[in-house]
């Protein structure tokens, strides 16, 4: 099986990204350009994807320095939310990434190499229509004014993909607030303008229109220097991130959660320890989330909530401690 990297900042990207192919090929994740060059040199992949804006390493320099680590012929596809990018020396996809699209760009890369191992038949997902998935989804989300839910599932593509990302963008809110305002305020204006390109997109894929709209107006004042503009939005972004942050915190549907035979929980608890240690990132998830559905002791449920804050920062040898 093909080996795919996927690098980007934002939790979210990367997830999207990874259930869009981890079907077909085996998927490493790093959450930047160092962590991808480090992993590149040790899983050695066919192929990286990677955000074209990070902090600290541009898609473009992880390019570069992959090239100088002897990665000449190692194809690339940048994410970006750019409409006006264009390259000569890598393929690219624009965010919000469809699975569908993806996969087609992936594939016909790998059939001009020579190495396709998938055909267009596969690709189809069966991904359900926005009116279908639109019935999946709680009636606070359809009715709510802030969020465009057909955009949301247009750019999500199932109810399911649209709740978890809505889970994600919660989960990361806080610190996504604070490093923005820390750069903010040191007057940090390139990172300030990464971190809303970051918005811009994520904001998409759960519908925020309203948020994407205005985190995209900010990042053309930071690109273009227009302080007067910064100072003037920056808090009412500020606040209207908040709104979303209040509006998915007070809705979110808390479900009866249900017992556990002490056995099965046991059984759960070796598999999370095995995709642990394997760096597993799908399995983890998806051992964690259904043992959040359960009835758990506090001790239990502290332990199940440090690995998911842990995995969500992709820190594998934290989690390998906590795992024992």
């Amino acid at each position: 099986m093909k080996k795919i990297m996927i690098v980007d900042d934002e939790p979210m990207m990367l997830k999207i990204a990874d259930r869009a192919l981890k079907d077909f090929y085996e998927t490493i994740q790093a959450s930047s350009g160092d962590e991808a060059l480090d992993l590149y040199s040790s899983q050695s992949p066919d192929m990286i994807i990677s955000d074209l804006k990070m902090p600290s390493m541009s898609g473009q320099e992880l390019q570069e320095k992959v090239k100088e680590k002897g990665g000449d012929n190692i194809p690339f596809i940048f994410m970006t939310a750019d409409e006006e990018f264009e390259s000569d020396t890598a393929d690219y996809i624009k965010k919000p990434v469809k699975a569908d699209e993806l996969l087609q760009l992936v594939n016909g890369i790998f059939d001009r190499t020579g190495k396709k191992i998938i055909t267009h038949a596969e690709l189809k997902r069966g991904a359900g229509d926005t009116k279908s998935e639109r019935e999946k989804l709680p009636q606070w989300l359809v009715k709510s004014p802030l969020v465009n839910v057909h955009a949301g599932l247009n750019n999500s593509e199932t109810a399911e993909y649209m709740l978890s990302a809505i889970d994600i963008f919660l989960e990361h809110a806080d610190s996504n607030l604070q490093d923005m305002e820390k750069f903010y305020e040191e007057g940090d204006y390139d990172n300030f303008t990464v971190k809303v390109h970051a918005l811009k997109s994520t904001a998409r894929i759960i519908g925020a229109m309203i948020l994407s709209t205005m985190a995209g107006a900010m990042e053309k004042a930071g690109v273009e220097g227009d302080m007067e503009y910064l100072r003037s939005e920056y808090p009412i972004l500020i606040d209207e991130y908040k709104k979303y942050v209040k509006l998915f915190t007070d809705n979110k549907e808390v479900e009866a959660k249900k017992d556990i035979p002490p056995d099965e929980l046991e059984d759960t608890l070796l598999a999370i320890k095995e995709a642990v240690l394997a760096e597993d990132f799908s399995l983890t998830e998806d051992a964690i989330e259904y043992l959040e559905k359960c009835n758990l002791s506090p001790e239990k449920e502290k332990y199940i909530s440090d690995l998911k804050e842990n995995l969500y920062q992709l820190d594998w040898e934290k989690l390998h401690s906590i795992v024992g």
